[in-house]
């Protein structure tokens, strides 16, 4: 599950990451055409496929590398492990662009927050749970038996997705009801009618809306470097003068969960009280107050991880800055999904496939480059680098909001001065002032 071998590490990511966009815009155009439970059992079931097909695939591989000049490694990692990222990267994609559409479909713009931040505690809860089962699974029995586990998983993920989960597109929940109850008719609040087919590049055109893009920006700086760091802690904790196993490595791993699935709760709760306070129709970009206002941890987070692994440190130093970044990029997760779909909520699914787009293809190239720009570097100096760059996207995204605050509060003064002119000038009040 861990590899020393620096090589490996990053080709295993980066094709993963870079497929998303794919895959996150075919199925934005099969969400709006043919629903968002088709589209989820569908990368469901293509999941399940995938795991079964690694786990089979991974055993031959095993099996023919005793016979050959090849190592395991060698055969398994690129023969077997790498043609399927693909595949993996867009089943994967498809339940973040989807769900979050979903939940868009559910929840108002006022109670959206805390709804996305639970959506994404599958997600980020993952690395708890999968170095907590990986780890002691490869050291124990070999990396292909992970894939064995998962897919075990992967079919009962698919049964829940087949009982569980109902259709929630509103174009055909309407036309549902309106079958089953002929003598009731919705009234919908805002156009909603079937979206024909679109270009899958299409969703693109949203990276071209300055009220979404620095926010966009900042998502995707804090997503991209904390998957760099995650890239290189497990090297970092297998070499001297750590020099773990990939049990206590995944051990290692569960701080950081921890502390992105309950942040991102946290700022979903908080993002919810700023769209109350500053009046989610009024001035939607409230709701990123807190959010922006924590992510201030991540760049501190990277400070301290790169500087205490390059003087090679007591490990309560990185561990504490590998927490604070993934803080500082959890609390962004709720906020900034609910400000996208609530300015785009008719086309939640495109600007979330956008969002996601961007997200991922910096994270696998940032990935891919990550160990020989850090060898050329030196881990401080690197870690230093990615530092700089969040702490500008975290400005950059900052000032918006700002602005529209200020201006929104502008706009009230206005009218509360407006409206006690109003009662000033008015004869009642006027004769009370002469009596």
């Amino acid at each position: 599950m861990y590899s020393n071998d620096d090589s490996l590490s990053d080709h295993r990511s980066s094709p993963n990451m870079k497929i998303y966009w794919e895959d996150e815009s075919v199925r934005d155009v099969n969400n709006n055409k043919n629903g968002k439970e088709c589209s989820l059992i569908f990368s469901s079931s293509l999941t399940s496929l995938e795991n079964v097909s690694m786990a089979i695939r991974s055993s031959v591989e095993q099996s023919l590398a005793k016979s050959s000049l090849h190592t395991v490694e060698e055969i398994s990692i690129y023969d077997v492990r790498t043609p399927w990222k693909p595949i993996e990267g867009g089943a994967v994609s498809a339940t973040l662009v989807v769900g979050q559409s979903l939940v868009a479909d559910i929840y108002p713009e006022e109670k959206r927050g805390l709804a996305v931040a639970f959506f994404y505690v599958p997600f980020n809860i993952g690395p708890v749970i999968g170095p907590l089962i990986g780890g002691p699974l490869s050291q124990a029995f070999g990396w292909h038996s992970t894939f064995i586990f998962l897919s075990i998983f992967s079919f009962c993920v698919l049964l829940i997705m087949l009982i569980v989960v109902p259709e929630t597109h509103q174009y055909f929940v309407k036309e549902h009801f309106h079958k089953a109850n002929p003598t009731k008719h919705i009234v919908d609040a805002q156009p909603n009618e079937l979206m024909p087919f679109r270009k899958p590049w299409q969703p693109l055109t949203y990276l071209t809306d300055s009220t979404i893009i620095p926010h966009i920006a900042v998502m995707t700086t804090t997503l991209a470097t904390l998957y760099s760091s995650l890239t290189l802690f497990s090297t970092y904790l297998s070499a001297v003068p750590y020099s773990y196993s990939e049990t206590i490595i995944g051990l290692l791993f569960v701080p950081g969960g921890v502390a992105m699935f309950t942040s991102s709760i946290l700022s979903g709760w908080l993002s919810d009280k700023a769209s109350k306070h500053y009046g989610h129709e009024r001035c939607p970009e409230g709701l990123l107050v807190p959010a922006i206002a924590l992510s201030i941890l991540h760049p501190i987070g990277l400070i301290i991880y790169g500087w205490t692994f390059h003087y090679k440190l007591n490990l309560t130093g990185p561990l504490i800055g590998f927490i604070l970044i993934c803080i500082g990029q959890a609390v962004l997760e709720p906020s900034i999904s609910s400000y996208l779909t609530a300015k785009k909520q008719s086309e939640a699914g495109a600007v979330s496939a956008a969002n996601n787009f961007v997200n991922c293809c910096a994270a696998g190239i940032l990935v891919a480059v990550a160990i020989p720009l850090e060898n050329a570097m030196q881990t401080g100096p690197y870690f230093s680098l990615l530092c700089g760059i969040n702490v500008v996207s975290i400005m950059l995204a900052g000032i918006p909001v700002y602005k529209h605050i200020r201006q929104s509060k502008l706009v009230i003064e206005k009218l509360n001065g407006s409206t006690i002119n109003q009662k000033t000038d008015s004869p009642s009040f006027q004769s009370i002032t002469k009596f």
